[in-house]
């Protein structure tokens, strides 16, 4: 029994993949994500890292939907590469439930769309989870071959993770040989990946098969310190599934080292085993029970009833060796059904031998002990007679499969047979109608002859007449001749007077069109160098209204500090740091918005809109305030210029930071419009709301704001659009109206 739950648990810390790895982006925010994509690749991409998520806690049942659904999708838009992934995750996720055969199904399905489109660091996943079924199934010389496969090709994309990965699983090979130093070799290369990365799920899986190594060679002692390095890793990033491995694994040493003890009477040392393991066994229990993987929760049932055994509470063992019992028939797992039947005739026999029990109690127990022990050994044959059976049915299927062959094979062959002899038939036929026509045709010659015969005695008639109308006619030919010789040399001289005129026209013509050309491209570059100029004036504007006004502020404060060290203030003085930092921070922030505004590479729709959209979900989201983003697909495809892109941007922004610094509201959201030849932008909240009219009066001296507002409305009217603000108690709304003319 403990051999086998240590074999399990070693396939179970082997199946880890680079592909779906643990993401630390919160699930409702991707679910907020893919509830606004169109249906493109990039929600392809999302879909794949909700998979990660779920697949990083342990929720496979929730991973293997959500690659459903981006199966779905990818085959809908006919995006290669995610088929390709989406097969890879179902795989996946059915390996770790167990359904070896349906991962092996989904993983070739997607090595054949990889192979397609190229792409080393796909195939690599896929060849690495082709090598662990074959592992797994037991066919080490294939699993051996697609791991090196994995490896060689993440060698050369210098994948450390993945190489890491391939690593273990080549150490779990060499494990199954029982080559174990060689296995030891291959997880200290692996650790060194791992650490390189400081990537905890993978040392935790390395540790752990470190453990079981340990184990196997009867060092108990360095295996429960590995086991409890990769638990307390475990612990850290959250993974329930892998945590219940750990326990398992160490609840196995303790009831080894338990068993031990009884053997050789020490049963101080065995109650305190049996205890450590009941505790660590029970833990694990919950975490299984939660799971829904009916293989760990009956396998880990059994182990807790052989603790309760040690320890005396049979009623309790009772208890949950029925359980498993129970899981493991509803789920048609035959091997650990077998386990439990043996468990309940240990248990029994132990009742039987037990003095607190009477007599017939205990000749009671001795007969269900037996009763046990025929249903595990029945269980046994069962499994031995369905593989039996399966084999026998196969051979019987490919007989009668080989005989219909066969029969068809002969069928045809007659079949052949019948149409050669219709084939010949019709040549027979074809022949006979060629000699008909050939009759015919011999007799027709001979009319013809005839016919020629009577038509020879007046062809010398007709040759005399013939020379004497060729004379006539070779005559009136040369008189011909001479005149349309005359005709040709007047047609020459004229197409020779006309060719130089078009010719003269042409050089004209182009001499005309360069001149007019020159004077075009010389128009263009002067705009385009007044446009260079414009927009060096406003970014130098910016950069000095931002720089300018930053550090006169930081000097400001710089003295404000001096004096309130001064007349021992210091608790002042934080005050006056902070806004140092909050002021150069905000500076910052508006440089990166004008670099980002100048480089041409951000020119994209995509870009734009995304950078839109992530400032409002960043910003909103750490205020705890719901943000909404609505955007016309048709805008994704445009691109927008430097002064469309900055100017649009910056009253974005400024529009959301107010909605954030002064509305006190709960939701805000954002649409981006294109229709009529116009961009529509819209922000509006559900907040108190202000009075435009004060705010804005800046010359009386108002600081709420005022000079942002005014900012916006300038810079829309800089593009060639207008700015209106709507705001009362029930919210706020500002609307830039912009013309299309502006998108390139």
């Amino acid at each position: 029994m403990f051999r086998f739950l240590s074999v399990l648990l070693l396939l179970y810390f082997a199946l880890a993949n680079n592909s779906v790895a643990q993401n630390t982006t919160t699930i409702d925010s991707l679910k907020s994500v893919l509830n606004t994509q169109a249906d493109d690749t990039l929600k392809c991409k999302t879909y794949t890292e909700i998979i990660k998520y779920y697949y990083g806690k342990g929720n496979f049942k929730a991973a293997k939907e959500n690659a459903l659904l981006a199966l779905d999708l990818s085959e809908r838009i006919r995006f290669k590469k995610g088929i390709a992934d989406a097969y890879n995750n179902i795989g996946l996720n059915d390996e770790n439930m167990g359904n070896l055969e349906d991962a092996k199904v989904s993983y070739f399905k997607s090595l054949k769309i990889r192979e397609e489109i190229g792409g080393s660091r796909g195939l690599s996943f896929t060849y690495n989870n082709l090598g662990n079924i074959y592992r797994r199934q037991g066919n080490l010389p294939e699993a051996l071959q697609y791991f090196y496969k994995s490896l060689k090709l993440k060698e050369e994309l210098d994948d450390k993770k993945g190489a890491a990965l391939t690593l273990n699983n080549i150490g779990l090979i060499y494990v199954d040989q029982e080559s174990f130093e060689d296995a030891l070799l291959n997880y200290d290369n692996s650790l060194k990946f791992y650490g390189t990365i400081n990537d905890k799920n993978g040392l935790a899986m390395v540790y752990n098969n470190i453990g079981l190594v340990h184990k196997k060679r009867d060092n108990t002692n360095q295996a429960l310190i590995d086991f409890n390095k990769a638990l307390e890793l475990n612990r850290e990033t959250g993974n329930k599934n892998w945590i219940a491995a750990n326990l398992t694994n160490i609840g196995s040493i303790y009831l080894n080292d338990a068993i031990k003890s009884t053997k050789i009477s020490d049963s101080i040392s065995a109650k305190t085993q049996y205890t450590n393991a009941l505790k660590v066994f029970s833990e694990a229990n919950e975490i299984n029970m939660a799971s829904g993987n009916k293989y760990n929760q009956s396998a880990n049932l059994i182990s807790l009833g052989d603790a309760q055994m040690g320890l005396g509470n049979y009623n309790e063992a009772q208890k949950h060796l029925e359980q498993a019992l129970q899981i493991a028939m509803g789920a048609g797992l035959k091997s650990v059904t077998r386990d439990a039947y043996m468990a309940l005739s240990r248990l029994d026999n132990l009742r039987a031998s037990s003095a607190s029990y009477t007599q017939a109690e205990r000749v009671k127990f001795s007969q269900s002990a037996l009763n046990n022990y025929v249903a595990a050994g029945m269980v046994k044959d069962s499994i031995f007679s369905e593989e039996s059976n399966k084999q026998l049915a196969e051979l019987k299927t490919r007989y009668e499969t080989e005989k219909k062959d066969k029969e068809i094979a002969l069928l045809n062959t007659e079949k052949n047979l019948q149409q050669l002899s219709i084939k010949e038939q019709q040549v027979a036929l074809m022949v006979s109608q060629l000699q008909s026509v050939k009759t015919k045709n011999e007799l027709e010659l001979l009319n013809q002859s005839k016919a020629l015969q009577d038509m020879q005695l007046t062809k010398t008639q007709q040759e005399l007449v013939s020379k004497m109308l060729e004379s006539k006619s070779r005559a009136a030919e040369l008189e011909l001749a001479n005149k349309d010789k005359a005709i040709r040399e007047q047609q020459l001289e004229q197409e020779q007077l006309f060719r130089n005129f078009l010719i003269i026209g042409i050089l004209t013509l182009i001499g005309v069109s360069v001149l007019l050309f020159n004077r075009y491209k010389l128009r263009q570059k002067l705009n385009h160098q007044k446009n260079l100029i414009d927009q060096r004036k406003i970014i130098s504007a910016d950069l000095h209204d931002d720089v300018g006004s930053t550090l006169s502020s930081i000097s400001i404060y710089s003295e404000a500090i001096k004096n309130k060290l001064r007349i021992n203030e210091p608790e002042k003085v934080m005050d006056l740091v902070h806004k140092i930092g909050d002021t150069s921070r905000e500076t910052i922030s508006n440089l990166s918005d004008i670099v980002w505004s100048i480089n041409p590479v951000n020119d994209s729709g995509k870009v734009v809109i995304g950078r839109m959209e992530s400032f409002g979900s960043s910003l909103l989201g750490s205020k705890n305030i719901r943000f909404e983003f609505h955007c016309d697909p048709e805008l994704y495809k445009k691109d927008f210029g430097m002064e469309l892109k900055q100017n649009l941007f910056l009253i974005y922004k400024e529009a959301i930071n107010n909605a954030v610094k002064y509305a006190d509201a709960s939701v805000v959201s954002s649409q981006l419009k294109l229709a009529d030849s116009q961009i529509q932008l819209i922000i509006s909240d559900n907040g108190k709301g202000f009075d435009p009219a004060k705010t804005a009066d800046h010359k009386n001296g108002s600081t709420t704001g005022g000079n942002g507002l005014v900012n916006m409305k300038l810079r829309a009217s800089q593009i060639g659009g207008n700015l209106q603000i709507k705001s009362s108690s029930a919210g706020t709304s500002i609307e830039v109206k912009l013309p299309a003319s502006n998108l390139l």
